[in-house]
């Protein structure tokens, strides 16, 4: 406001409410006034405002990126999943690799016979097998078996989780088993597998709330609607899967044309874990007092895995005493240790008993 003699006058206070006897007030008197806001205070407001503009952008691009172009299309995970296809497959593996699980082996090598010459099989009438599901405690060598299947047969070998499927956003999981199943059909003959298919493919339920498991279903519903058809092409696509929970997957999924066998392989009997042994042994040099075949009476009920976390142990423990050398103590602290570190100290006592305290 202008004072007596053109002295301006100037203020800032909160935003005010004029009473309109105020405003005529100075009318009278012919005082000139004007409101308006502070430019500091425009600044600090903007300024405050400044990390909730940063976190909302942060947001929609997170949100952009994971749905994808177009909002419906494949995403960069896709893409990730995907390139894996045809890589990682150690093409030197033989089935000479797998030991300790005879009959999975006959039948994983029956299917391998099957992708080298199918005209023989379909010239008898055979209906191709489109699936396999291999079902097995941890550790018994079923993604083993998967890749020494693609490496004998010679064909691109598809690798994914079932975990790669599970997504917070309706239609992610099923664009991606699209993606898979289309990149497969152009590459075939060729073998998809599905580890942990428990993950994708769990037993539809009606108990769920609504929404709750909408993904889920229509993720498994699109892996059903992609090998439909498998069964009755002879495209060569074979899906092959591994689960230690069989008993959870959808029936629609387990029956004949989608996953036509079912391979156990269960874990290994004392030969079995000598056989297991002898292959982890290979690149070791054994002491002569090493006997495998009582190494294998001292493990019983382990898996393939364990197996050979018992192997390697052993020959850390020669490093431990500077020899290059694998002798038979070592593999009996490699057995205590593995016992003991995981609880099962009266384990220790059992199999360490009756004479057996020296391999």
């Amino acid at each position: 406001a202008e004072a007596g003699g053109g002295a301006v006058l100037r203020a800032v206070t909160r935003p005010v409410k004029i009473e309109p006897s105020l405003a005529l007030h100075l009318q009278k008197h012919k005082v000139a006034y004007w409101a308006r806001p502070d430019s500091s205070a425009v600044s600090r407001t903007l300024l405050a405002l400044l990390p909730l503009f940063w976190i909302t952008g942060l947001m929609l691009y997170q949100m952009r990126s994971m749905q994808g172009k177009g909002g419906g299309g494949v995403g960069k995970r896709v893409d990730r999943a995907a390139a894996r296809a045809g890589d990682g497959v150690d093409r030197t593996l033989t089935f000479d690799s797998v030991q300790g699980c005879a009959a999975a082996k006959f039948e994983i090598q029956e299917i391998v016979t099957i992708l080298r010459n199918p005209a023989v099989y379909i010239k008898a009438g055979v209906r191709l097998p489109s699936g396999v599901v291999m079902v097995g405690p941890p550790g018994t060598g079923k993604t083993l078996l998967a890749s020494v299947m693609a490496a004998e047969a010679g064909v691109p070998f598809f690798s994914c989780s079932g975990s790669e499927f599970v997504e917070m956003f309706v239609g992610r999981g099923a664009a991606r088993v699209r993606h898979i199943f289309e990149r497969a059909r152009k590459a075939a003959p060729c073998i998809i597998f599905f580890d942990e298919i428990d993950v994708l493919g769990r037993a539809r339920s009606s108990l769920a709330g609504p929404g709750q498991s909408q993904e889920a279903d229509q993720t498994l519903n699109q892996l059903l609607a992609c090998m439909d058809g498998l069964d009755t092409s002879n495209n060569g696509v074979v899906v092959v899967a591994a689960t230690n929970r069989y008993e959870v997957l959808d029936e629609a999924l387990t029956r004949p044309g989608r996953f036509d066998r079912v391979v156990r392989v269960p874990l290994p009997d004392r030969q079995g874990r000598q056989d297991i042994l002898a292959v982890h042994c290979q690149k070791l040099t054994l002491d002569e007092d090493v006997d495998l075949e009582r190494v294998a009476e001292l493990t019983p009920g382990m898996n393939g895995a364990e197996l050979a976390g018992v192997a390697n142990e052993a020959a850390i423990r020669a490093v431990r005493r500077q020899s290059t050398q694998v002798t038979a103590a070592d593999f009996s602290g490699a057995i205590k240790y593995y016992y003991s570190s995981r609880g099962q100290s009266k384990t220790v006592q059992r199999i360490f008993s009756d004479g057996l305290k020296i391999l």
